[in-house]
Protein backbone atom coordinates (compact mmCIF):
# COMPACT_ATOMS: atom_id res chain seq x y z
CA UNK A 1 0.00 0.00 0.00
CA UNK A 2 3.37 2.41 1.02
CA UNK A 3 4.49 1.56 -2.35
CA UNK A 4 1.49 2.51 -4.46
CA UNK A 5 0.56 5.33 -2.36
CA UNK A 6 4.28 6.60 -2.85
CA UNK A 7 4.46 5.88 -6.41
CA UNK A 8 1.34 8.03 -7.11
CA UNK A 9 2.40 11.18 -5.08
CA UNK A 10 5.23 10.85 -7.26
CA UNK A 11 3.87 11.41 -10.28
CA UNK A 12 1.68 14.29 -8.40
CA UNK A 13 5.17 16.12 -7.57
CA UNK A 14 6.40 15.89 -10.93
CA UNK A 15 3.15 17.43 -12.32
CA UNK A 16 3.38 20.03 -8.94
CA UNK A 17 6.90 21.10 -9.99
CA UNK A 18 5.81 21.35 -13.66
CA UNK A 19 3.29 23.91 -12.02
CA UNK A 20 5.06 25.95 -9.58
CA UNK A 21 4.54 28.93 -11.06
CA UNK A 22 1.35 30.77 -10.75
CA UNK A 23 -1.12 30.25 -13.46
CA UNK A 24 -1.83 33.98 -15.40
CA UNK A 25 -5.42 34.40 -15.54
CA UNK A 26 -5.46 33.66 -19.32
CA UNK A 27 -3.89 30.16 -18.63
CA UNK A 28 -6.17 29.43 -16.06
CA UNK A 29 -9.26 30.62 -17.54
CA UNK A 30 -7.65 27.39 -20.83
CA UNK A 31 -7.07 25.39 -18.05
CA UNK A 32 -10.48 25.47 -16.46
CA UNK A 33 -12.35 25.25 -19.81
CA UNK A 34 -10.39 21.67 -20.88
CA UNK A 35 -11.48 20.54 -16.74
CA UNK A 36 -15.04 21.62 -18.09
CA UNK A 37 -14.97 19.93 -21.52
CA UNK A 38 -14.06 16.72 -19.74
CA UNK A 39 -16.96 16.85 -17.36
CA UNK A 40 -19.46 17.54 -19.62
CA UNK A 41 -18.11 14.23 -21.59
CA UNK A 42 -17.89 12.61 -18.79
CA UNK A 43 -22.01 14.13 -17.67
CA UNK A 44 -21.24 16.10 -14.74
CA UNK A 45 -22.69 19.11 -15.72
CA UNK A 46 -22.45 20.66 -11.94
CA UNK A 47 -18.55 19.48 -12.33
CA UNK A 48 -18.41 21.52 -15.29
CA UNK A 49 -19.31 25.07 -14.15
CA UNK A 50 -17.55 24.41 -10.87
CA UNK A 51 -14.75 24.19 -13.17
CA UNK A 52 -15.40 26.99 -15.84
CA UNK A 53 -15.38 29.20 -12.39
CA UNK A 54 -12.59 27.91 -10.37
CA UNK A 55 -10.09 29.52 -8.32
CA UNK A 56 -7.70 26.67 -8.78
CA UNK A 57 -5.46 25.05 -6.25
CA UNK A 58 -2.78 27.11 -4.23
CA UNK A 59 0.46 26.17 -5.45
CA UNK A 60 2.76 24.21 -2.37
CA UNK A 61 4.51 26.39 -0.11
CA UNK A 62 5.46 26.48 3.71
CA UNK A 63 2.86 28.92 4.26
CA UNK A 64 0.11 26.80 2.57
CA UNK A 65 1.06 24.03 4.76
CA UNK A 66 1.23 25.80 7.95
CA UNK A 67 -2.52 26.90 7.32
CA UNK A 68 -3.60 23.45 6.25
CA UNK A 69 -1.87 22.36 9.85
CA UNK A 70 -4.00 25.20 11.73
CA UNK A 71 -7.11 23.30 10.01
CA UNK A 72 -6.13 20.10 11.38
CA UNK A 73 -4.74 20.83 14.49
CA UNK A 74 -2.70 17.96 16.56
CA UNK A 75 -3.97 16.89 19.76
CA UNK A 76 -3.47 13.85 21.97
CA UNK A 77 -5.40 10.07 20.08
CA UNK A 78 -8.86 9.88 20.99
CA UNK A 79 -9.97 7.60 23.83
CA UNK A 80 -11.57 4.21 21.95
CA UNK A 81 -13.94 2.47 24.63
CA UNK A 82 -13.09 -0.46 26.28
CA UNK A 83 -16.11 -2.75 25.88
CA UNK A 84 -16.42 -4.35 22.38
CA UNK A 85 -18.81 -2.50 20.29
CA UNK A 86 -22.20 -4.24 19.00
CA UNK A 87 -22.94 -6.30 16.60
CA UNK A 88 -22.23 -4.29 13.11
CA UNK A 89 -24.20 -3.55 10.10
CA UNK A 90 -24.02 -6.25 6.92
CA UNK A 91 -24.76 -4.74 4.04
CA UNK A 92 -26.27 -6.63 1.11
CA UNK A 93 -25.38 -6.96 -2.21
CA UNK A 94 -28.18 -4.61 -3.47
CA UNK A 95 -27.67 -2.20 -0.62
CA UNK A 96 -23.61 -2.29 -2.34
CA UNK A 97 -24.60 -1.83 -6.06
CA UNK A 98 -26.71 1.31 -4.71
CA UNK A 99 -24.27 2.57 -3.00
CA UNK A 100 -21.26 1.81 -6.13
CA UNK A 101 -24.28 3.53 -8.49
CA UNK A 102 -24.39 6.56 -6.16
CA UNK A 103 -20.93 7.78 -7.17
CA UNK A 104 -20.72 10.10 -9.69
CA UNK A 105 -18.93 9.40 -13.02
CA UNK A 106 -15.21 10.43 -13.08
CA UNK A 107 -14.86 10.62 -9.05
CA UNK A 108 -11.80 12.01 -8.06
CA UNK A 109 -9.32 8.80 -6.18
CA UNK A 110 -8.14 9.03 -2.87
CA UNK A 111 -4.11 8.46 -2.55
CA UNK A 112 -3.93 5.01 -3.78
CA UNK A 113 -5.43 6.10 -6.73
CA UNK A 114 -8.10 3.24 -7.37
CA UNK A 115 -11.16 5.06 -8.28
CA UNK A 116 -15.17 4.56 -8.37
CA UNK A 117 -15.37 4.03 -11.55
CA UNK A 118 -12.81 0.88 -11.54
CA UNK A 119 -15.19 -1.12 -9.32
CA UNK A 120 -18.00 -0.03 -11.48
CA UNK A 121 -16.12 -1.57 -14.44
CA UNK A 122 -15.14 -4.57 -12.72
CA UNK A 123 -18.56 -5.20 -11.13
CA UNK A 124 -21.15 -3.95 -13.95
CA UNK A 125 -18.95 -5.84 -16.45
CA UNK A 126 -20.43 -8.11 -19.61
CA UNK A 127 -19.61 -11.16 -18.30
CA UNK A 128 -22.34 -11.93 -15.53
CA UNK A 129 -19.73 -14.74 -13.82
CA UNK A 130 -16.82 -12.26 -13.37
CA UNK A 131 -19.24 -9.13 -12.43
CA UNK A 132 -21.01 -12.17 -9.69
CA UNK A 133 -17.44 -13.03 -8.57
CA UNK A 134 -15.99 -9.21 -8.42
CA UNK A 135 -19.31 -8.21 -6.58
CA UNK A 136 -19.16 -11.13 -3.77
CA UNK A 137 -16.12 -10.41 -2.77
CA UNK A 138 -16.38 -6.75 -2.74
CA UNK A 139 -19.33 -7.53 -0.68
CA UNK A 140 -17.13 -9.09 1.79
CA UNK A 141 -14.36 -6.53 1.70
CA UNK A 142 -17.02 -3.56 2.75
CA UNK A 143 -18.70 -6.01 5.27
CA UNK A 144 -15.11 -6.70 6.94
CA UNK A 145 -14.34 -2.67 6.99
CA UNK A 146 -17.73 -2.42 8.50
CA UNK A 147 -16.85 -4.63 11.14
CA UNK A 148 -13.83 -2.83 11.76
CA UNK A 149 -11.32 -5.82 10.79
CA UNK A 150 -8.21 -3.68 9.35
CA UNK A 151 -5.08 -4.61 10.64
CA UNK A 152 -3.52 -1.53 12.39
CA UNK A 153 -0.81 -1.14 9.51
CA UNK A 154 -3.50 -0.51 6.85
CA UNK A 155 -5.93 2.29 8.86
CA UNK A 156 -3.66 4.92 8.65
CA UNK A 157 -3.63 4.64 4.81
CA UNK A 158 -6.87 3.05 3.72
CA UNK A 159 -8.56 5.59 6.24
CA UNK A 160 -6.40 8.75 4.63
CA UNK A 161 -7.36 11.07 2.22
CA UNK A 162 -5.53 13.71 -0.14
CA UNK A 163 -5.44 16.99 1.14
CA UNK A 164 -6.05 19.70 -1.80
CA UNK A 165 -5.64 23.05 -0.53
CA UNK A 166 -8.35 24.90 -2.72
CA UNK A 167 -8.17 28.58 -2.85
CA UNK A 168 -11.59 30.60 -1.99
CA UNK A 169 -12.88 33.60 -4.19
CA UNK A 170 -13.02 35.68 -0.68
CA UNK A 171 -9.33 34.79 0.25
CA UNK A 172 -7.71 31.99 2.42
CA UNK A 173 -7.66 28.50 1.94
CA UNK A 174 -10.48 25.19 2.07
CA UNK A 175 -9.31 22.08 2.84
CA UNK A 176 -10.71 19.41 0.73
CA UNK A 177 -10.28 15.84 1.52
CA UNK A 178 -10.53 13.25 -1.18
CA UNK A 179 -10.07 9.69 0.80
CA UNK A 180 -9.79 6.14 -0.89
CA UNK A 181 -13.03 4.95 -2.68
CA UNK A 182 -12.80 1.53 -0.74
CA UNK A 183 -13.51 3.72 3.07
CA UNK A 184 -16.03 6.32 1.06
CA UNK A 185 -18.01 3.18 -0.50
CA UNK A 186 -18.24 1.62 3.31
CA UNK A 187 -19.28 5.03 4.46
CA UNK A 188 -21.82 5.23 2.01
CA UNK A 189 -23.35 2.01 2.76
CA UNK A 190 -23.45 2.37 5.88
CA UNK A 191 -24.95 5.96 5.82
CA UNK A 192 -27.89 4.05 3.90
CA UNK A 193 -28.87 1.78 6.30
CA UNK A 194 -28.66 3.62 9.51
CA UNK A 195 -30.74 7.09 7.93
CA UNK A 196 -34.10 5.82 9.19
CA UNK A 197 -32.65 5.59 13.06
CA UNK A 198 -30.50 9.18 12.35
CA UNK A 199 -33.46 10.93 10.77
CA UNK A 200 -35.75 9.39 14.15
CA UNK A 201 -32.78 10.78 16.65
CA UNK A 202 -31.87 14.44 14.94
CA UNK A 203 -35.37 15.05 13.37
CA UNK A 204 -36.74 18.12 14.02
CA UNK A 205 -33.61 20.06 15.48
CA UNK A 206 -31.13 19.00 13.04
CA UNK A 207 -32.38 19.02 9.51
CA UNK A 208 -29.07 18.75 8.02
CA UNK A 209 -28.63 14.65 7.87
CA UNK A 210 -30.91 12.75 5.09
CA UNK A 211 -33.82 15.27 5.17
CA UNK A 212 -34.87 16.67 1.88
CA UNK A 213 -35.73 21.05 1.30
CA UNK A 214 -34.53 21.36 5.35
CA UNK A 215 -32.81 24.88 4.77
CA UNK A 216 -36.51 25.60 3.08
CA UNK A 217 -38.11 24.90 6.36
CA UNK A 218 -35.72 26.90 8.52
CA UNK A 219 -36.40 29.62 6.18
CA UNK A 220 -39.42 29.72 6.01
CA UNK A 221 -40.13 29.67 9.62
CA UNK A 222 -37.78 32.51 10.24
CA UNK A 223 -39.68 34.50 7.87
CA UNK A 224 -43.12 33.54 9.45
CA UNK A 225 -42.03 34.66 12.66
CA UNK A 226 -40.56 38.03 11.22
CA UNK A 227 -43.81 38.63 9.63
CA UNK A 228 -46.54 38.01 12.33
CA UNK A 229 -48.24 40.18 13.92
CA UNK A 230 -49.23 38.55 17.01
CA UNK A 231 -45.76 37.82 17.85
CA UNK A 232 -44.06 40.55 19.92
CA UNK A 233 -40.77 42.83 19.04
CA UNK A 234 -38.85 41.54 21.88
CA UNK A 235 -39.70 37.92 20.67
CA UNK A 236 -38.27 37.64 17.81
CA UNK A 237 -34.66 38.34 18.31
CA UNK A 238 -32.78 35.76 15.53
CA UNK A 239 -29.68 34.28 16.58
CA UNK A 240 -27.36 32.55 13.94
CA UNK A 241 -24.43 30.62 15.23
CA UNK A 242 -21.64 30.09 13.77
CA UNK A 243 -18.46 27.77 15.12
CA UNK A 244 -14.66 27.91 14.04
CA UNK A 245 -13.27 25.24 12.12
CA UNK A 246 -16.20 22.85 13.21
CA UNK A 247 -15.87 19.66 11.11
CA UNK A 248 -12.25 19.77 11.46
CA UNK A 249 -12.13 19.94 15.33
CA UNK A 250 -15.13 18.20 16.58
CA UNK A 251 -13.58 16.06 19.57
CA UNK A 252 -13.23 12.39 18.25
CA UNK A 253 -13.94 10.68 22.33
CA UNK A 254 -17.43 12.72 22.30
CA UNK A 255 -17.78 11.51 18.61
CA UNK A 256 -17.36 7.60 19.81
CA UNK A 257 -19.42 7.99 22.70
CA UNK A 258 -22.72 9.52 20.62
CA UNK A 259 -22.05 6.80 18.05
CA UNK A 260 -21.74 3.95 20.72
CA UNK A 261 -24.94 5.57 22.44
CA UNK A 262 -27.18 6.22 19.48
CA UNK A 263 -25.92 4.07 16.41
CA UNK A 264 -24.16 1.39 18.00
CA UNK A 265 -24.31 -0.77 14.39
CA UNK A 266 -21.57 1.81 12.63
CA UNK A 267 -19.22 2.22 16.09
CA UNK A 268 -16.80 -0.56 14.88
CA UNK A 269 -16.46 1.35 11.71
CA UNK A 270 -16.48 5.10 13.24
CA UNK A 271 -13.79 3.85 15.57
CA UNK A 272 -11.52 2.03 12.88
CA UNK A 273 -11.70 5.45 10.88
CA UNK A 274 -10.74 8.21 13.50
CA UNK A 275 -9.76 5.87 16.36
CA UNK A 276 -5.80 5.95 15.00
CA UNK A 277 -5.03 9.35 13.22
CA UNK A 278 -5.03 8.52 9.80
CA UNK A 279 -2.98 10.47 6.98
CA UNK A 280 -3.64 13.31 5.02
CA UNK A 281 -1.18 13.53 2.42
CA UNK A 282 -0.60 16.90 1.28
CA UNK A 283 1.28 16.79 -1.98
CA UNK A 284 5.11 15.07 -0.57
CA UNK A 285 4.09 15.89 2.97
CA UNK A 286 1.68 14.21 5.91
CA UNK A 287 -0.34 15.80 8.03
CA UNK A 288 -2.15 13.58 11.00
CA UNK A 289 -5.76 13.70 11.10
CA UNK A 290 -6.20 13.67 14.69
CA UNK A 291 -9.80 15.25 15.22
CA UNK A 292 -12.19 16.19 13.70
CA UNK A 293 -14.70 14.52 10.72
CA UNK A 294 -13.53 14.30 7.47
CA UNK A 295 -16.14 16.43 4.90
CA UNK A 296 -15.51 13.98 2.17
CA UNK A 297 -16.66 11.04 4.12
CA UNK A 298 -20.61 10.34 3.71
CA UNK A 299 -20.66 9.60 7.23
CA UNK A 300 -18.85 12.75 8.35
CA UNK A 301 -21.95 14.96 8.45
CA UNK A 302 -23.97 12.25 10.46
CA UNK A 303 -20.66 11.94 12.88
CA UNK A 304 -20.79 15.41 13.07
CA UNK A 305 -24.39 15.72 14.10
CA UNK A 306 -24.48 13.30 17.05
CA UNK A 307 -21.62 14.98 18.71
CA UNK A 308 -23.63 18.44 18.83
CA UNK A 309 -26.96 16.90 19.01
CA UNK A 310 -26.84 16.81 23.18
CA UNK A 311 -26.01 20.78 23.26
CA UNK A 312 -29.02 20.67 20.92
CA UNK A 313 -31.06 18.88 23.15
CA UNK A 314 -30.36 20.77 26.57
CA UNK A 315 -31.28 23.83 24.90
CA UNK A 316 -34.38 22.59 24.12
CA UNK A 317 -34.99 21.67 27.44
CA UNK A 318 -33.58 24.63 29.25
CA UNK A 319 -34.70 27.24 27.68
CA UNK A 320 -37.83 26.27 26.34
CA UNK A 321 -39.32 29.99 25.58
CA UNK A 322 -37.31 29.74 22.37
CA UNK A 323 -39.71 29.85 19.17
CA UNK A 324 -36.37 28.22 17.10
CA UNK A 325 -34.11 26.25 17.93
CA UNK A 326 -33.16 24.12 14.26
CA UNK A 327 -30.09 23.61 13.25
CA UNK A 328 -28.69 22.72 9.45
CA UNK A 329 -25.36 21.00 10.54
CA UNK A 330 -23.22 23.85 12.09
CA UNK A 331 -25.37 26.73 11.69
CA UNK A 332 -27.69 27.05 14.17
CA UNK A 333 -30.91 29.52 14.00
CA UNK A 334 -32.49 30.09 16.88
CA UNK A 335 -35.22 32.86 17.67
CA UNK A 336 -36.81 34.04 20.59
CA UNK A 337 -36.03 36.93 23.52
CA UNK A 338 -32.53 37.85 24.55
CA UNK A 339 -32.98 36.23 27.92
CA UNK A 340 -33.66 32.99 25.80
CA UNK A 341 -30.86 33.35 23.50
CA UNK A 342 -28.36 34.62 25.95
CA UNK A 343 -29.21 30.93 27.66
CA UNK A 344 -28.99 29.29 24.79
CA UNK A 345 -25.85 30.60 24.20
CA UNK A 346 -24.34 30.31 27.55
CA UNK A 347 -24.72 26.62 27.36
CA UNK A 348 -22.97 26.67 23.61
CA UNK A 349 -20.04 27.89 25.46
CA UNK A 350 -19.88 25.47 28.16
CA UNK A 351 -20.87 22.77 26.86
CA UNK A 352 -19.19 23.24 23.30
CA UNK A 353 -15.46 23.16 23.90
CA UNK A 354 -15.40 19.69 25.19
CA UNK A 355 -16.66 18.92 22.41
CA UNK A 356 -14.52 20.46 20.27
CA UNK A 357 -17.23 23.13 19.19
CA UNK A 358 -16.21 26.95 19.74
CA UNK A 359 -18.16 29.65 19.65
CA UNK A 360 -17.40 32.30 16.56
CA UNK A 361 -18.53 35.42 17.78
CA UNK A 362 -17.12 37.53 14.56
CA UNK A 363 -18.96 35.12 12.03
CA UNK A 364 -22.60 34.79 14.15
CA UNK A 365 -25.17 37.11 13.85
CA UNK A 366 -27.71 39.07 15.95
CA UNK A 367 -30.96 40.01 13.81
CA UNK A 368 -33.06 42.40 16.96
CA UNK A 369 -36.45 43.47 15.66
CA UNK A 370 -37.38 47.32 14.97
CA UNK A 371 -33.56 48.83 15.85
CA UNK A 372 -34.10 47.29 19.36
CA UNK A 373 -30.63 47.59 21.03
CA UNK A 374 -28.42 44.75 22.32
CA UNK A 375 -28.24 45.04 26.52
CA UNK A 376 -27.92 41.29 27.35
CA UNK A 377 -23.81 40.96 28.24
CA UNK A 378 -23.26 37.57 27.29
CA UNK A 379 -24.94 39.00 23.41
CA UNK A 380 -22.27 42.05 23.45
CA UNK A 381 -19.42 41.77 20.89
CA UNK A 382 -21.90 39.53 18.31
CA UNK A 383 -22.37 41.58 15.25
CA UNK A 384 -25.89 42.80 15.55
CA UNK A 385 -28.07 44.80 12.67
CA UNK A 386 -31.60 44.86 12.49
CA UNK A 387 -31.64 45.45 8.53
CA UNK A 388 -31.70 42.45 6.24
CA UNK A 389 -29.43 39.11 6.81
CA UNK A 390 -28.66 35.79 4.85
CA UNK A 391 -29.99 32.85 6.15
CA UNK A 392 -28.75 29.46 4.88
CA UNK A 393 -27.82 31.42 1.23
CA UNK A 394 -30.94 33.32 0.94
CA UNK A 395 -31.80 37.01 1.78
CA UNK A 396 -34.41 37.39 5.12
CA UNK A 397 -35.53 41.12 5.50
CA UNK A 398 -36.98 43.93 3.83
CA UNK A 399 -37.78 43.82 0.21
CA UNK A 400 -35.27 46.15 -1.08
CA UNK A 401 -32.43 43.93 0.74
CA UNK A 402 -33.96 40.91 -1.26
CA UNK A 403 -33.91 42.37 -4.10
CA UNK A 404 -30.44 43.35 -3.76
CA UNK A 405 -29.79 39.75 -3.06
CA UNK A 406 -31.12 38.66 -5.71
CA UNK A 407 -29.71 40.72 -8.25
CA UNK A 408 -26.56 39.87 -6.63
CA UNK A 409 -27.05 36.50 -7.96
CA UNK A 410 -28.32 37.12 -11.26
CA UNK A 411 -25.72 39.53 -11.74
CA UNK A 412 -23.07 36.24 -10.64
CA UNK A 413 -25.00 34.00 -12.86
CA UNK A 414 -24.21 36.26 -15.86
CA UNK A 415 -20.64 36.30 -15.20
CA UNK A 416 -20.68 32.49 -15.19
CA UNK A 417 -22.58 32.62 -18.50
CA UNK A 418 -19.78 35.01 -20.39
CA UNK A 419 -17.38 32.11 -19.66
CA UNK A 420 -19.39 29.54 -21.60
CA UNK A 421 -17.78 30.29 -24.78
CA UNK A 422 -14.45 29.63 -23.39
CA UNK A 423 -15.56 25.47 -23.94
CA UNK A 424 -15.58 26.32 -28.08
CA UNK A 425 -18.14 23.68 -28.26
CA UNK A 426 -22.46 24.73 -29.19
CA UNK A 427 -23.04 21.71 -28.03
CA UNK A 428 -21.82 21.51 -24.58
CA UNK A 429 -22.80 25.00 -24.45
CA UNK A 430 -26.18 24.38 -25.15
CA UNK A 431 -26.20 21.38 -22.26
CA UNK A 432 -24.63 23.67 -19.73
CA UNK A 433 -27.29 26.23 -20.48
CA UNK A 434 -30.38 23.84 -20.28
CA UNK A 435 -29.54 22.06 -17.28
CA UNK A 436 -27.47 24.36 -15.13
CA UNK A 437 -27.15 27.62 -16.28
CA UNK A 438 -30.94 29.13 -16.09
CA UNK A 439 -34.04 27.89 -13.57
CA UNK A 440 -31.36 25.64 -11.68
CA UNK A 441 -28.89 28.22 -10.58
CA UNK A 442 -31.59 30.57 -8.81
CA UNK A 443 -34.51 27.76 -7.90
CA UNK A 444 -33.19 27.65 -4.25
CA UNK A 445 -33.69 31.34 -3.71
CA UNK A 446 -37.27 31.23 -5.91
CA UNK A 447 -38.49 28.60 -3.10
CA UNK A 448 -37.17 30.65 -0.34
CA UNK A 449 -37.58 34.11 -1.12
CA UNK A 450 -41.30 36.44 -1.53
CA UNK A 451 -42.17 37.13 -4.92
CA UNK A 452 -41.48 40.87 -4.82
CA UNK A 453 -38.07 40.94 -5.02
CA UNK A 454 -37.82 38.71 -8.10
CA UNK A 455 -39.13 41.63 -10.86
CA UNK A 456 -35.24 43.27 -10.57
CA UNK A 457 -33.33 40.58 -11.02
CA UNK A 458 -35.71 38.96 -13.68
CA UNK A 459 -35.27 42.05 -15.32
CA UNK A 460 -31.40 41.73 -15.79
CA UNK A 461 -31.82 37.82 -15.86
CA UNK A 462 -34.56 37.89 -19.56
CA UNK A 463 -32.08 39.16 -21.99
CA UNK A 464 -29.92 36.58 -21.57
CA UNK A 465 -31.71 33.80 -22.28
CA UNK A 466 -34.10 35.61 -24.93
Amino acid sequence: WSDTTASVRGLSARSVRSKSKPLSAESRRRSNATRARRAVEDGQYRKAIQSLTSMGLALASSDVFNEMLEKHPSVDPPTIPETPPPNPIVVSVEQLVGALRSFPAGSAPGPSGLRANHLKEAVFCPSPNRANHTLLCLSRVVNLLCAGKLPHAVIPHLCGASLLPCLKKGGGLRPIAVGEVLRRLTSKCAARAVLPDALQILSPLQVGVGLPAGCEAILHSVMNIHESPSIPADHRFTLLVDFSNAFNSVDRTALFHEVRTRIPTISSWMECSYGFQPNLLLENQTIPSCCGVQQGDPLGPLGFALVLHPIVEKIRESVPGLLINVWYLDDGTLCGTQQDLAAALAIIEAEGPPRGLFLNRGKSFIHAPDNSSITHPILRGIPTSSDGFTLLGSPVGPTSFCEDIFSKRVSKLVDTLSKLADLEDSQMETALLRSCLALPKVAYVLRTCPPRPHSRGSRVFRPHYA
